[in-house]
Order: structure tokens, then sequence, then C-alpha cells
């Protein structure tokens, strides 16, 4: 009798191993299409070809506006974030998870799609927001390993190899940031009084965590939200340069976009832009359990001095903790297969796994 049952135990272990979504060494995946339960909102899926910055993806999708799907049981959410060609203009999407803010992408017509990797284990919904002349090719729900980088184009990393991560920026935060600004130009005789024309440079990245890096989206994104925060502020104070005219002269002193711009550099670039002042910063993330801290300071072109700052810190989200990421070994519970044995082995002992009459 204890022969029958375990060889019926072992038909049914092969049939969970054969079966499972998990096993053979990938990971399972599925087209994030209109057959995903969503919760709010509108989703269009095509599955056809969409050229973004000159690639072809097959599949693609866009919300209108906005749309939550229900994501519990999935890892990844991955996808090619751009402008269509044919269509395509300026826009940007909003990632959330569990209603929280995790990321924003800028895109521009023309420019190449930036490859989208948002993990999503133990989390219930995935929100997209975003206009409609922006869409996603190839969009995929994962399940299992950490999935590769989708079109064709590798995430930042640091030295060490390890990729960048994405943390989240509060917008009230950068809202506060650009007021705080405005405030202190009293501050600067040169600066106060009048409407400053002023250079926004890109952001510089600091992290408290050994061997890793933040994502260049994450300057990217302060950088843009910040710009139109300083813009808006009441009473006007501030008029930008434009960031292509801007760009331009950055790659002609061929400076690195990395943050990096000295007193001397800042009255250069002040001159070649016809910028009152320029902008410098930086973004540090203190780590598990701390905050993240941005930094913003004004250099007077004129006077090459730094008499102007401001500092906001934020409650630190990261949308999965960064941790190394170790070879899962087969066969003790902690990869798919060990995984499946486990949960099988268990259910027959608690007798929920019927193995005969």
């Amino acid at each position: 009798m204890r022969g029958r049952y375990l060889i019926v135990l072992l038909s049914a272990l092969g049939l969970a191993l054969t079966t499972s979504p998990l096993v053979a060494g990938a990971a399972a995946s599925r087209p994030l299409d209109e057959t995903v339960k969503q919760l709010g909102g509108s989703w269009d899926y095509f599955d056809d070809d969409v050229s973004i910055g000159g690639r072809i993806y097959h599949g693609w999708g866009r919300p209108n506006y906005s749309v939550v799907f229900d994501i519990r049981g999935w890892d990844w959410f991955v996808a090619n974030v751009g402008a269509d060609d044919r269509w395509g203009d300026v826009a940007a999407l909003i990632v959330t998870v569990n209603g929280e803010y995790v990321c924003r992408y800028p895109v521009k017509k023309g420019q190449k799609a930036t490859p989208v990797k948002i993990p999503l284990a133990g989390k219930e919904t995935l929100g997209l927001q975003m206009d409609r002349t922006l869409v996603l090719g190839e969009p995929q729900l994962i399940r299992g390993n950490t999935p590769a980088p989708i079109g064709g184009q590798q995430p930042s990393a640091s030295a060490t190899g390890n990729p960048g991560y994405l943390i989240s920026i509060d917008p009230k935060s950068i809202q506060k940031l650009a007021e705080d600004l405005r405030k202190n130009l009293s501050r600067d005789p040169g600066l106060s009084g009048t409407s400053v024309q002023l250079a926004v440079s890109s952001f510089r990245l600091v992290t408290g965590i050994p061997g890793y890096n933040l994502d260049d989206a994450v300057a990217v994104n302060v950088r843009e939200d910040l710009s139109s925060a300083l813009v808006n502020v009441e009473p006007p104070a501030f008029r930008l340069v434009e960031r292509a005219q801007l760009d331009k002269v950055l790659s002609e002193l061929k400076l690195p976009q990395t943050g990096l711009i000295d007193s001397a550099t800042a009255q250069k670039l002040g001159k070649m832009v016809q910028a009152q002042a320029v902008l410098i910063g930086s973004i540090s993330d203190r780590g598990p359990g701390r905050e993240v801290v941005i930094n913003a300071r004004l250099i007077n072109t004129q006077t090459g001095e730094c008499s102007v700052a401001a500092q906001v810190s934020m409650r630190r989200y990261v949308p999965q903790e960064v941790v190394a990421e170790e070879p899962r070994s087969s066969g003790d519970g902690s990869s798919p297969v060990g995984e499946i044995l486990g949960s099988v082995l268990e259910d027959a002992l608690r007798g929920k796994l019927q193995l005969g009459p």
C-alpha cells in the first residue's frame, strides 16, 4: 500500500513539475493585453507592429489616460516606453504600484525607447498614467526569475556591474524646493528683484548603498519636475534656458551631464546661454530606513558665487529593496523546482492532495 501511495505521489510531483510555468529554467510571461484584469481606467492593446525611435516592436499598448491592473501573482512588469514614430510627440509615463508613485519616464518623438522593468512580487496593483502620444512596446507581465532587459538597451549600471535602481520622489517636495529657491533669491542682490534667467543642469546622484548606483532616470525626473515647478512658482521668479540649447552647449564644452559643474564652468556656461544663474544639485539616497535628500544651489554667473541654496528631504521609498541577486539553487525550496516540490509535499502531508482511494 505504501508503495502504491509513493508511486501516486511521484506522479503528482511529475505532473506539477511539467505543468508549472516556473520550471524549465525560464520565467513565465504573458502580454499585458486587454484580458488582464483592470480595476480602473481603460487600456488598448494592439497585436501588431509599432515603431519607436526607428526600432520595431511587435505588440503594443496604451492607456486611455490611465489604467490600473490587478497584478497579483506576477513578479515583474517590463515594456519599452517611447513615442510612436508615426504620430508621437512629447509625453511622459507615470508608474504606480499599490497606489504609490514609483517613477516617471519622459519621452520624445524620435528617441529610442526606454526599457522599463518594475518589480511586482508581493504587490497587488500596477497603475499606468500617460497621454495618448505615448506607447508601450511589447508590454509583458513576468513570473519567476529577474527578466533580462528588453528592447536592446541595457539599464544603467555601476562600476561593479550592478544595475541602477529607482526611488520615488514626492512631487510636493519638488514644489517646496522650487518655492524655497524663490524665497532665498533675496540673499543674492544680483538675483533678487528680477526674473532670473536660469540654466538647470543635471543632478549628481549619490547613494549610501555600497556597490549600487541610482538609475540615471532619477536625475532626469527630478530635473524635469523641478524645471516645471520653477516656471510655475508664484510670484514668477524664473525664466529657464531651453533644454536643447543647454545640452548643445554642454556638449560643445565637453562636459558630462552628471551635475559636476564648478563656479568657473558655470560662469562660462552662463555667458554662452545668457543665463544669470546655473542651478546645480544632488540627489542623495541615505539608505534603507533613512531618507532621500535633494540639494539645489544657484551659482551667480556674474560673480561665480553660490549664495542661494535650498534642501528638501522625504521618506525613502524604493520599488524593491536593493539586494545582491544570488543564483538560486535547485531542490531546496529556494528555487522554482524546490518551491513546487515543497508545496506539493506540504499539501500531501496536510491531506490536501488525494493520493488514492
